[in-house]
Protein backbone atom coordinates (compact mmCIF):
# COMPACT_ATOMS: atom_id res chain seq x y z
CA UNK A 1 0.00 0.00 0.00
CA UNK A 2 2.70 2.30 0.97
CA UNK A 3 4.13 1.45 -2.71
CA UNK A 4 1.56 2.53 -4.45
CA UNK A 5 1.22 5.67 -3.05
CA UNK A 6 5.14 6.74 -3.60
CA UNK A 7 4.69 5.69 -6.93
CA UNK A 8 1.97 7.98 -7.49
CA UNK A 9 3.12 10.84 -5.85
CA UNK A 10 6.45 10.74 -7.62
CA UNK A 11 6.72 13.58 -9.96
CA UNK A 12 9.87 12.15 -11.53
CA UNK A 13 8.78 9.29 -12.35
CA UNK A 14 5.23 10.67 -13.63
CA UNK A 15 7.47 13.30 -15.75
CA UNK A 16 9.63 10.43 -17.10
CA UNK A 17 6.63 8.09 -18.03
CA UNK A 18 4.97 11.43 -19.87
CA UNK A 19 8.14 12.18 -21.71
CA UNK A 20 8.31 8.75 -22.66
CA UNK A 21 5.03 8.45 -23.94
CA UNK A 22 5.01 11.72 -25.82
CA UNK A 23 8.20 10.44 -27.78
CA UNK A 24 6.12 7.27 -28.66
CA UNK A 25 3.18 8.83 -29.81
CA UNK A 26 5.65 11.31 -32.43
CA UNK A 27 8.01 8.87 -33.39
CA UNK A 28 7.61 8.17 -37.10
CA UNK A 29 6.18 4.80 -37.79
CA UNK A 30 8.93 2.14 -39.56
CA UNK A 31 7.75 0.62 -42.71
CA UNK A 32 8.21 -2.99 -41.07
CA UNK A 33 5.98 -2.18 -38.21
CA UNK A 34 3.07 -0.05 -40.95
CA UNK A 35 2.80 -3.62 -42.66
CA UNK A 36 1.79 -5.46 -39.57
CA UNK A 37 -2.24 -5.89 -40.02
CA UNK A 38 -4.65 -6.88 -36.55
CA UNK A 39 -5.76 -10.29 -37.47
CA UNK A 40 -9.86 -10.60 -36.62
CA UNK A 41 -10.39 -12.60 -33.81
CA UNK A 42 -11.83 -15.97 -35.28
CA UNK A 43 -13.56 -16.76 -32.11
CA UNK A 44 -15.81 -13.91 -32.08
CA UNK A 45 -16.67 -14.27 -35.54
CA UNK A 46 -17.55 -17.27 -35.23
CA UNK A 47 -19.73 -16.61 -32.46
CA UNK A 48 -21.27 -13.74 -34.40
CA UNK A 49 -21.86 -16.06 -37.47
CA UNK A 50 -23.69 -18.82 -35.28
CA UNK A 51 -25.62 -16.42 -33.44
CA UNK A 52 -26.86 -15.27 -37.09
CA UNK A 53 -27.28 -18.27 -38.51
CA UNK A 54 -29.59 -19.58 -35.57
CA UNK A 55 -31.76 -16.27 -35.61
CA UNK A 56 -32.23 -17.48 -39.73
CA UNK A 57 -30.45 -13.72 -40.56
CA UNK A 58 -27.90 -15.17 -43.13
CA UNK A 59 -27.55 -18.44 -44.27
CA UNK A 60 -25.74 -19.94 -47.46
CA UNK A 61 -27.62 -22.39 -49.31
CA UNK A 62 -25.74 -25.26 -50.61
CA UNK A 63 -23.87 -24.87 -53.86
CA UNK A 64 -22.79 -21.28 -53.05
CA UNK A 65 -19.71 -20.15 -51.91
CA UNK A 66 -19.34 -16.96 -49.76
CA UNK A 67 -15.93 -15.19 -49.73
CA UNK A 68 -14.97 -12.40 -47.66
CA UNK A 69 -12.68 -10.06 -48.37
CA UNK A 70 -10.91 -8.07 -44.90
CA UNK A 71 -7.45 -6.70 -46.00
CA UNK A 72 -4.48 -8.15 -47.12
CA UNK A 73 -0.74 -8.54 -46.27
CA UNK A 74 2.62 -8.16 -49.04
CA UNK A 75 5.41 -7.35 -49.31
CA UNK A 76 5.62 -5.10 -51.65
CA UNK A 77 4.29 -1.52 -51.91
CA UNK A 78 0.99 -1.20 -53.19
CA UNK A 79 -0.48 2.53 -53.53
CA UNK A 80 -4.31 1.72 -53.98
CA UNK A 81 -4.94 -2.38 -54.06
CA UNK A 82 -7.67 -3.34 -56.15
CA UNK A 83 -8.21 -7.33 -55.40
CA UNK A 84 -10.13 -9.29 -58.51
CA UNK A 85 -12.21 -12.55 -57.29
CA UNK A 86 -12.44 -15.53 -60.02
CA UNK A 87 -13.83 -18.86 -59.98
CA UNK A 88 -14.20 -20.24 -63.06
CA UNK A 89 -16.23 -17.24 -65.74
CA UNK A 90 -17.61 -15.50 -62.72
CA UNK A 91 -15.66 -12.63 -61.02
CA UNK A 92 -15.83 -9.90 -59.14
CA UNK A 93 -13.66 -6.40 -58.39
CA UNK A 94 -13.28 -5.02 -54.53
CA UNK A 95 -13.30 -1.40 -54.45
CA UNK A 96 -10.23 0.69 -54.71
CA UNK A 97 -8.69 0.80 -51.34
CA UNK A 98 -7.63 4.16 -49.88
CA UNK A 99 -5.46 2.25 -47.93
CA UNK A 100 -2.20 0.23 -48.40
CA UNK A 101 -3.08 -2.49 -46.57
CA UNK A 102 -6.64 -3.12 -48.03
CA UNK A 103 -9.06 -3.28 -45.54
CA UNK A 104 -12.07 -3.78 -47.67
CA UNK A 105 -14.66 -5.54 -45.63
CA UNK A 106 -16.39 -6.75 -48.69
CA UNK A 107 -18.40 -9.90 -49.35
CA UNK A 108 -18.62 -11.78 -52.86
CA UNK A 109 -20.77 -14.83 -53.52
CA UNK A 110 -20.11 -17.21 -56.21
CA UNK A 111 -22.20 -20.26 -57.54
CA UNK A 112 -20.01 -23.48 -57.32
CA UNK A 113 -21.67 -26.26 -59.39
CA UNK A 114 -20.47 -30.03 -58.52
CA UNK A 115 -18.08 -29.57 -61.40
CA UNK A 116 -16.56 -26.89 -60.00
CA UNK A 117 -16.61 -28.24 -56.35
CA UNK A 118 -14.04 -30.64 -58.05
CA UNK A 119 -11.76 -29.24 -60.22
CA UNK A 120 -12.26 -25.16 -59.99
CA UNK A 121 -10.02 -22.55 -57.98
CA UNK A 122 -10.73 -19.44 -56.27
CA UNK A 123 -8.05 -17.13 -57.51
CA UNK A 124 -6.82 -13.43 -56.05
CA UNK A 125 -5.08 -11.68 -58.43
CA UNK A 126 -4.01 -8.33 -56.41
CA UNK A 127 -4.14 -4.93 -58.76
CA UNK A 128 -2.17 -1.48 -58.60
CA UNK A 129 -4.46 1.04 -59.71
CA UNK A 130 -3.94 4.25 -60.97
CA UNK A 131 -5.36 7.32 -60.19
CA UNK A 132 -8.71 7.76 -61.59
CA UNK A 133 -7.68 10.54 -64.06
CA UNK A 134 -4.58 9.11 -65.14
CA UNK A 135 -4.52 6.46 -68.30
CA UNK A 136 -2.34 4.21 -67.19
CA UNK A 137 -3.95 0.34 -66.74
CA UNK A 138 -3.52 -1.39 -63.40
CA UNK A 139 -0.45 -2.73 -62.38
CA UNK A 140 -0.70 -6.80 -61.47
CA UNK A 141 0.86 -6.90 -58.24
CA UNK A 142 0.17 -10.96 -56.94
CA UNK A 143 -1.90 -13.85 -57.35
CA UNK A 144 -2.85 -16.20 -55.13
CA UNK A 145 -4.97 -19.80 -55.90
CA UNK A 146 -6.76 -21.73 -53.76
CA UNK A 147 -8.41 -24.71 -55.15
CA UNK A 148 -12.16 -25.46 -54.03
CA UNK A 149 -11.69 -28.91 -53.50
CA UNK A 150 -9.38 -28.71 -50.96
CA UNK A 151 -11.90 -26.77 -48.42
CA UNK A 152 -13.84 -29.85 -48.04
CA UNK A 153 -13.77 -30.88 -44.47
CA UNK A 154 -11.77 -27.49 -43.16
CA UNK A 155 -14.65 -25.11 -41.10
CA UNK A 156 -17.07 -23.07 -42.44
CA UNK A 157 -15.61 -19.93 -41.48
CA UNK A 158 -11.11 -19.73 -41.56
CA UNK A 159 -8.78 -16.95 -42.56
CA UNK A 160 -6.08 -17.49 -44.91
Amino acid sequence: NDTTSTLVNDDSDRTSIDGMMKKMSTAPLSPHSMRRLSIPDMHKLNKAVDLRERVGDVEIPYGKLQVDLLNMRTDVHVRRPVMRLRVGAQHYFSHRSKSPTGDWNEGFVFIVSYHSQLFDTLEFDLYDQPKKWGRKKSKHVAKAKLKISRLNGRPDMFLT
